[in-house]
């Protein structure tokens, strides 16, 4: 609705017209964590092993899905000329156009279908409570990050900016690091930070604690990001003169995290981000540190793009 203001400010209530056109993918994942949390905490359930137990449910559906695209005759990619590689599934003939574009409908399917047969596979690699949910972050981040870059019918945020590019992007780029959570094994320090990401309400004085806590996280590594460049060796000193000033790391647990975060994937200040916001504030902790590193570069390059 927001980035589609103009057909929908003079008649609000046709958001709801459901009839009319589909609904986003990504507001539904969003609704069902948020029932899902809901629902753990009324039963007194553990949200990550409910999770286990939904995600392969949620993936297949998003395979199956993607065949009603097929039906409508939507979310096509680009036009097919040459005759040789008009065929099904690299290609699907659009009948009110009459013309062949590549079947990116299937393409999703497919590599959706694939990350569902990948996650029993992974399980003896992981064996822990909760993989999944960043198991299917990262994948399906991925995969839709690819496939949207394909289509010709997408919405755009700005010119050459998709956003669902973007929404894929950053979804993998910062909900995935919830994974390196499950990394806390690897060093004792890392299993100080707290595991609950909700404030609490009981005592107001805790509650505010944790609000500086966060505040503290985002600013310090807000100017981290916004005052170096590449993500790698060049944040290494302003990040450990942020995290002995703070008192945050001793000199050798920095040392450590160095090491822990050149073996996992990804830029090494976003990596360094998520495991000290983990130390010291659990898993909003971690969240907030790592958005507070990548908020400048993500601004700027939205910035050029809008110039371009």
């Amino acid at each position: 609705m927001l980035f589609e203001w103009e057909q929908y400010k003079d008649n609000l209530l046709s958001v709801f017209q459901i009839n009319k056109g589909g609904l986003a993918i990504y507001g539904g994942i969003l609704g069902g964590v948020a029932v899902v949390l809901i629902y753990c905490k009324v039963k007194k359930l553990s949200f990550w092993s409910l999770a286990d137990t939904l995600i392969p449910s949620l993936v297949l559906g998003q395979a199956i899905g993607r065949w009603g695209n097929f039906v409508n005759q939507e979310a096509y990619g680009n036009l097919i000329t040459n005759p040789d590689l008009q065929f099904f599934p690299y290609g699907v003939y659009i009948e009110e156009l009459g013309q062949w574009h590549q079947a990116t409908f299937f393409y999703e399917s497919a590599l959706n279908t694939l990350l569902l047969i990948a996650m029993p596979i992974s399980y003896p690699h992981f064996r822990k409570k909760g993989y999944l949910l960043p198991f299917y972050m990262i994948g399906y981040g991925v995969i839709r990050c690819f496939v949207e870059g394909l289509r010709t019918d997408s919405l755009y945020l700005m010119p050459g900016v998709r956003v669902s590019q973007v929404l894929s992007g950053f979804h993998a780029l910062l909900l995935d690091h919830s994974s390196f959570v499950f990394l806390c094994v690897l060093h004792p320090s890392l299993r100080r930070g707290r595991a609950c990401c909700f404030l609490s309400t009981k005592n107001p004085e805790r509650t505010w604690e944790n609000v500086m806590i966060y505040l503290r996280l985002f600013l310090n590594f807000l100017m981290i990001g916004a005052l170096s460049f590449g993500g790698g060796y060049g944040m290494v000193s302003l990040v450990r003169e942020t995290v002995l000033s703070n008192g945050w790391l001793t000199e050798n647990e920095f040392l450590n995290f160095i090491a822990v975060s050149e073996s996992t994937p990804g830029p090494l200040a976003v990596n360094m981000a998520t495991f000290i916001g983990l130390t010291q504030d659990g898993i909003l902790g971690s969240f907030v540190a790592t958005l507070g590193v990548v908020l400048p570069s993500f601004l700027i390059i939205l910035l050029i793009a809008s110039a371009l």
